[in-house]
C-alpha cells in the first residue's frame, strides 16, 4: 500500500514538473522597457496644428507646431514704468497691471521725501527744508538737484550787528564789513599812547 502511495505522488510530481520548467520567466528587459516608456513620454509631442500644442498658459509663451512636433514658446516678460502699477502675468490672460497703495515710491522730485503709492499713483511726501544760507544768499530746493544756494546781487545792503562798521554790503554771498577810518585812527592813537606805560599804572 505504501508503494502504491509513493507511485501516485511520484506520478503527480512528474506531471507538474514540465509546467514549472517551461513556464515563461519574467522578462529580463522589464526595467529597460519602463525606462524607454519614460524617455518616450519626455519627447516632443507630435502635432499637425499649432492649436494642438497650446498648454493653456499664456505666461510661458506661444507653443507652435514645427515639422510635426510641438515647440515650446518664450516666457512672457511683463514690463511696467510705474512702480505703483507693477505688471504680473496671469496664466489665463497674460500681463495685468496692479494698483498699489501704501508702498514706498519715488516721485522723481529731490525736494520731497517719504513718497508713497496711492491707488496706483506715486504721491509726493514731506517737502525738504533747506538750511539757512545767511543774509547774502538764498537757499532753495530744485526738483532735479535738491537744495542749492544762490548769492544775492553785489552791493545789496546787509547787517552784521557791529557797532564799528561804516557800511555793510553783500559781496560773493557774504556780508562785507568796512570799518570807519576815524575809529581805526582813534584806536591806533589810543594804543600808541598807552604802549609805554607800566602795567601797574594808575593802581
Amino acid at each position: 500500500m505504501m508503494l502504491t502511495f509513493l507511485k501516485l505522488v511520484f506520478g503527480l510530481s512528474f506531471l507538474f514538473l514540465p509546467a514549472l520548467a517551461f513556464s515563461d520567466p519574467a522578462p529580463e528587459n522589464s526595467i529597460q522597457a519602463v525606462a524607454q516608456e519614460t524617455d518616450e513620454s519626455n519627447l516632443r509631442r507630435p502635432c499637425r496644428l499649432h492649436a494642438e500644442c497650446s498648454d493653456g498658459n499664456v505666461c510661458n509663451g506661444l507653443e507652435i507646431c514645427s515639422e510635426g512636433f510641438c515647440e515650446p514658446g518664450k516666457a512672457v516678460y511683463c514690463f511696467s514704468e510705474n512702480m505703483c502699477q507693477p505688471s504680473e502675468c496671469d496664466p489665463r490672460v497674460g500681463c495685468q497691471s496692479l494698483s498699489l497703495s501704501g508702498t514706498p515710491c519715488d516721485d522723481g522730485n529731490l525736494c520731497t521725501t517719504s513718497d508713497r503709492c496711492q491707488e496706483g499713483q506715486c504721491v509726493s511726501g514731506t517737502p525738504v527744508v533747506c538750511p539757512d544760507a545767511g543774509e547774502c544768499a538764498v537757499a532753495m530746493c530744485v526738483a532735479l538737484r535738491g537744495c542749492v544756494t544762490r548769492p544775492l546781487a553785489e552791493g545789496v545792503s546787509c547787517t552784521d550787528q557791529s557797532a564799528v562798521s561804516e557800511r555793510e554790503a553783500c559781496e560773493s554771498g557774504q556780508c562785507d564789513i568796512q570799518i570807519r577810518e576815524s575809529l581805526d585812527k582813534e584806536q591806533a592813537e589810543h594804543d600808541e599812547l598807552f604802549e609805554d606805560l607800566p602795567e601797574n599804572f594808575g593802581y
